[in-house]
């Protein structure tokens, strides 16, 4: 099965890129993965249901990366913000037929604070 982690954040919004949307993520090729990445630039490619996933809206560009395990396997991930002004929502989701569906998320933590699942 594979998965869809999509970030969102409240910024600017800009031209399609890699990791725009589903169709063309960010891969995450094998674990442990580290980046240093923004959403400035990027669309509001996905409005998820609120009480699909965590009870927030989606209302800030959107940046999608895609891993694919090899095996079953149990995965933390997590999100830090460098800026406190920021609220990052954190979204794993399955895609089935090329429609994305909430898997799980985070967006406890309010403007500044890091999520992590």
């Amino acid at each position: 099965m594979r998965y869809i982690l999509v970030l969102t954040m409240l910024v600017g919004m800009g031209l399609a890129l890699t990791g725009e949307n589903i169709a063309d993520p960010i891969v995450i090729h094998y674990l442990p993965y580290n980046t240093q990445y923004t959403t400035v630039g990027f669309a509001n490619d996905y409005s998820l249901d609120p009480s699909d996933c965590t009870g927030h809206t989606t209302l800030g560009p959107d940046v999608v990366y895609s891993y694919t395990p090899s095996e079953d396997e149990c995965v933390v991930m997590g999100v830090a913000i460098p800026v406190e002004v920021w609220d990052v929502s954190f979204y794993v989701l399955t895609v089935d037929g090329g429609v994305p569906s909430c898997y799980t998320g985070s967006d406890v933590m309010g403007a500044g604070g890091a999520e992590i699942l």
